[in-house]
């Protein structure tokens, strides 16, 4: 096989990276503008929506982990150069990771007010934040779609397409957010209740447009599929890899939103400024996350692909170059934070208050930029190594470690709310020196060289 110059292997590394920096941008952008809404609105009401939507995305991290797990084993058969296995792959998925989606939404929708109850005992928060809840519930099983469709075409390398499904996603959220939340002309909209409704709409659109791009006319998999009917049976050994692989990456997504909500009950003891502010300041920082997005992704496909061609040094080589520009990305979400967090703060809201608390968490937040976004990539590479379960253990440890430090903080010792958030941090730290021990103890890096 003729080796890649450097210059080839960035450019595939910036081809997957960049439009699921523009993807997140573009979620980003809808999220912010929806939270600038909502930001309007009372304190308690964006208290309300936080809460709820905290419960929200402990689901989405669960079902987008399972949709990792497809997107693991089709990049190795894409590798292998069996299109044919990456359509029936897919197909196993909808049918056996789409009614595990339902009835978990149905549990959910039965407990939702104690679910919301370990986060807070205030009944004007729970009342209100159970019926936003339900709401969303009820079209949650769409969130597992739209993963498992992102997953059908990562795993070719393209990341091109997800983007433009976001971004229409977005543009949906945006409008119906403005028509439902406010309304327009004589409809007088539904205030918080209409936020809820805009991400539903939104839902909707990219899990219809996903299936749309996979299926149609000019489908990912057109013309695919002879030797596997839509109706056969699914091969129970590719199911048990499918959860084998993902089931470890969804309690992985999972473990900071359950902590969260134990975090969140902390916080709240503070008062429902602070809660706010932690909420704005979790959407300021998620402007890191747009340049640091696509690494985990990418470090899974591109390693996945080299392990199906058995390529050991385009294994190593890329490893090396999304370290590097990891790396880079680190030293601007740093600068951005603190000399851009103010300005984002104050799109998000008009209170003097909440900026000044939410500043507090984001210049903390400086420090945690290097092992937040670096682990993604070593976490990746022992992800597609044979580790699965590895990154998995070691989130659960610091999250155990950080839920106990914010216990000890800021509900024993009562302690100002900056150590709080220098918790999270100790956690974030804890996480990446140990998956670089284990990482070189363990010879990820020999992987392919090992197999052969």
């Amino acid at each position: 096989m003729e080796e890649m110059t450097n210059r080839e292997i960035d450019r595939r590394i910036v081809r997957i990276l960049f439009p699921i920096m523009c993807e997140y941008a573009l979620m980003m952008v809808s999220s912010i503008i929806l939270t600038s809404f909502i930001g309007r609105l009372a304190v308690d009401e964006i208290s309300i929506y936080g809460l709820s939507t905290r419960i929200s995305n402990i689901y989405f991290a669960l079902f987008r982990g399972m949709g990792v797990g497809l997107m693991i084993l089709s990049a190795k058969a894409y590798g292998q150069g069996n299109i044919e296995r990456c359509r029936w792959l897919q197909h196993q998925s909808y049918e056996t990771i789409m009614p595990p989606a339902i009835i978990m939404a149905v549990i959910a929708w039965i407990f939702a007010r104690p679910l919301l109850s370990i986060m807070t005992k205030d009944p004007m928060l729970l009342d209100r934040g159970v019926v936003i809840l339900k709401l969303m519930l009820v079209f949650m099983p769409l969130q597992a779609l739209i993963g498992l469709n992102t997953a059908a075409f990562q795993a070719f390398g393209n990341t091109k397409t997800p983007m433009l499904i976001a971004g229409a996603g977005n543009v949906i959220a945006i409008i119906s957010g403005i028509v439902l939340i406010f309304g327009i002309g004589g409809f007088g909209g539904f205030g918080l209740r209409g936020a809820a409704m805009a991400q539903i709409v939104s839902w909707a659109g990219m899990a219809l447009i996903g299936l749309y791009l996979i299926y149609g006319p000019k489908g990912l998999y057109k013309g695919v599929g002879e030797a596997h009917p839509l109706l056969a049976k699914p091969d129970a050994e590719d199911v048990k890899t499918i959860y084998r692989t993902g089931i470890p990456v969804a309690l992985e997504n999972s473990y900071w939103n359950v902590a969260t909500v134990y975090i969140s009950r902390v916080i709240l003891f503070y008062g429902s400024s602070y809660y706010a502010a932690y909420q704005l300041g979790l959407q300021a920082e998620g402007f890191c996350d747009v340049l640091s997005a696509g690494f985990m992704t990418g470090a899974m496909t591109l390693s996945s692909m080299a392990i199906g061609a058995m390529d050991d040094q385009l294994y190593r080589r890329y490893f090396k170059r999304l370290n590097y520009y990891c790396l880079i990305v680190c030293f601007l979400t740093m600068s951005f934070l603190f000399f851009g967090g103010r300005p984002i703060l104050r799109i998000l809201t008009d209170k003097e208050e909440l900026i000044m608390l939410a500043m507090g968490y984001l210049v903390a937040m400086v420090f945690s930029q290097i092992p937040q976004h670096m682990a993604k990539v070593i976490s990746g590479f022992i992800r597609t190594s044979g580790h699965e379960q590895v990154p998995m253990i070691i989130s659960f440890l610091g999250i155990v470690l950080r839920v106990a430090l914010v216990i000890l903080f800021g509900e024993i010792l009562r302690l100002d709310i900056i150590f709080v958030w220098w918790a999270f941090n100790a956690d974030l730290w804890f996480r990446y020196i140990v998956s670089l021990i284990y990482g070189k103890r363990k010879r990820v890096l020999d992987y392919i060289s090992d197999m052969a």
